[in-house]
């Protein structure tokens, strides 16, 4: 049986070289802004400017995951591991649309909804859609049993 504490500590170890990456392609997404801000179309500013945004969500979801892994050493049911949890399923299902955005002209051999001459939404937007959907549950969840821990506490 693998230790509770390792697997914190391990989770820790892949969100930390996570950021590490996601802080660095930011970077590489900024410069690459500045560095083709003369002569490019709008579109493919919009494009980068779009990357940077699910940059910012990354960092963002790894920052809760830090804040979660921190409190599973401790009581997961509570109000603040649920609002963990609601704005985990908020990022994911933004991350989602950016997926949609970005790979929308993509080819792929796996296409959930196409539109002709326009393009098709991947399996990664509805792999997105439904971990954000599943985040948004267990935040409903844990919020629902801390309250009802609560009312047990004072009756």
């Amino acid at each position: 049986m693998i230790n509770k504490n390792f697997l914190i500590t391990l989770l820790k170890v892949i969100l930390t070289i996570s950021m590490i990456s996601c802080i660095i392609i930011l970077f590489s997404y900024i410069i690459g802004i500045f560095m083709t801000l003369r002569g490019t179309s709008i579109l493919s500013n919009m494009v980068y400017f779009l990357k940077i945004l699910n940059c910012i969500v990354y960092i963002l979801i790894i920052h809760e995951m830090f804040k979660l892994s921190d409190k599973m050493k401790l009581n997961l049911f509570d109000i603040e591991s649920s609002n963990i949890f609601k704005k985990l399923g908020y990022y994911v299902v933004i991350l989602a649309g950016f997926d949609a955005v970005l790979k929308m002209k993509t080819p792929s051999n796996i296409q959930f909804i196409y539109i002709p001459k326009v393009g098709s939404l991947k399996e990664t937007f509805l792999i997105y859609l439904i971990i954000g959907v599943l985040f948004l549950v267990l935040s409903k969840t844990f919020r629902d049993h801390f309250e009802v821990n609560n009312e047990d506490i004072e009756s």
